[in-house]
């Protein structure tokens, strides 16, 4: 039996600037690492060394049938100084475009990917209410630059995700634990994407382009451990609106809710996103436990007897699906913008494959309209505070030599790419 999909269907993978890229030395995660703060005091160094590699990259990419491909850009390369603008970094990112250009992948470029100029964080971030002013200068020139060779715009990544992690659990930088006194950022958050979405289409039109602009969302399944308490059940639901509802309700609406601000309308904000961008990787069961009031008087149930992943998320497919269902309720088109498994057994990795899109074939059939398919990552990377254990890559990655070899879960990714339809 084959699983069919779409035609049209966009079939890639996903890389970020700094995991990959190496040399970004003048944005905040750089000076993170510098301080000790990775697993293993480790340092994102010259990473991948994609900055020079990026056309072997794509090439392998274009020799599974891919036909499309999700990066960033950094911020500190593009803008280095306060309103200074660097003509080599503009000239190395059109060179980027143009070569997926020439590798037969559509481009889906990601603005901000977790890091900030380094100017930026030593005024406060996304603290600072001039972040609003600065992001949709920073969009609006690449908007300028790139706009001929981008189709699909994804302003922001997993805001919520980048909010917990600086700010709730101190793991990211600036390193702060206290959500009440920080809550702001969240709104600077929606608010600066409301302006980057019409800073591009301001530059669409002025060209007439064909530009799509929405956001990469995190969306992580939350249940409770005991259905039938209602106390776990209100902590599950607590935690989902936060986490998975928030942001994504501000947009639909037009208007930012509690906690982030009390019902503030804002201009512009309501239909601000042309398509979703879904990063799904996992689920949550949790119970609710009064003390842990910083994450919303919840806590997750560490599991045994689940199949996880490397670093103990449990491997869940349905809920692709699930996720899938509750964003179709915005009638608005959805790419998987991330979806992965970080594995150093690659059999586990092609079952995940074929699980997950096995749901999203489901999906799809009830009526979800789901038009591209993103796996995270093309190759292995600097994984953030975990730093280069986990693997995540469908291409293995030597970082003492830099080789690049294909994983059998490439080939199987290719396989179904190439075919626009699943195997069962």
């Amino acid at each position: 039996m084959s699983l069919r999909f779409p035609k049209g269907f966009l079939w890639g993978t996903a890389t970020s600037a700094h995991q990959v890229e190496g040399g970004n030395n003048l944005n905040d995660w750089w000076d993170w690492e510098q301080a000790g703060h990775v697993a293993g005091h480790q340092v994102s160094g010259i990473a991948c060394d994609q900055f020079h590699r990026f056309a072997e990259d794509f090439a392998l990419s274009e020799s599974l049938h891919l036909n499309a491909h999700r990066l960033s850009i950094e911020w500190s390369r593009i803008e280095p100084e306060e309103n200074v603008f660097s003509e080599p970094a503009t000239y190395h990112y059109r060179r980027v475009l143009e070569s997926l250009h020439e590798h037969k992948q559509t481009p889906m470029v990601t603005l901000l990917h977790f890091t900030l100029p380094r100017w930026v964080a030593r005024q406060g971030g996304w603290e600072n209410p001039k972040i609003l002013i600065w992001f949709e200068r920073y969009a609006r020139k690449c908007a300028e630059a790139f706009g001929d060779l981008v189709p699909f715009w994804n302003t922001l990544n997993e805001p919520m995700v980048y909010f917990f992690e600086s700010f709730v659990m101190g793991n990211w930088p600036p390193g702060k634990q206290d959500w009440i006194r920080h809550i702001h950022v969240v709104k600077h958050q929606i608010q600066a994407h409301a302006k980057a979405y019409e800073a591009i289409h301001l530059e669409e039109r002025k060209h007439s382009w064909n530009t799509q602009v929405g956001l990469a969302v995190y969306f992580r399944v939350i249940q409770p451990v005991n259905p039938h308490s209602w106390m776990d059940k209100l902590g599950a639901c607590l935690r989902d609106y936060v986490f998975n509802q928030l942001f994504v309700n501000a947009i639909a609406t037009g208007v930012i809710g509690f906690p982030a601000a009390w019902n503030e309308e804002i201009p512009g904000l309501k239909g601000a996103w042309d398509f979703i961008g879904l990063n799904y990787y996992s689920r949550d069961e949790v119970k609710a436990n009064v003390t842990r009031w910083k994450m919303m008087c919840s806590e997750p149930l560490r599991k045994t007897s689940c199949e996880c992943n490397d670093l103990g998320w449990e491997v869940y497919p349905e809920g692709i699906y699930l996720a899938l269902k509750s964003l179709a309720r915005f009638a608005k088109p959805i790419y998987i913008t991330e979806n992965g498994i970080c594995s150093g057994k690659d059999a586990q990795r092609e079952r995940f494959l074929i699980e997950h899109l096995r749901y999203v074939h489901k999906a799809i059939m009830e009526k979800a309209d789901v038009r591209g398919y993103f796996y995270w990552s093309l190759i292995d990377n600097f994984e953030w505070a975990h730093g280069y254990g986990p693997q995540f890559g469908l291409v293995e990655v030597d970082y003492a030599t830099q080789k690049r070899s294909l994983r059998p879960s490439a080939r199987l990714y290719g396989e179904i790419a190439s075919a626009n339809a699943l195997s069962v």
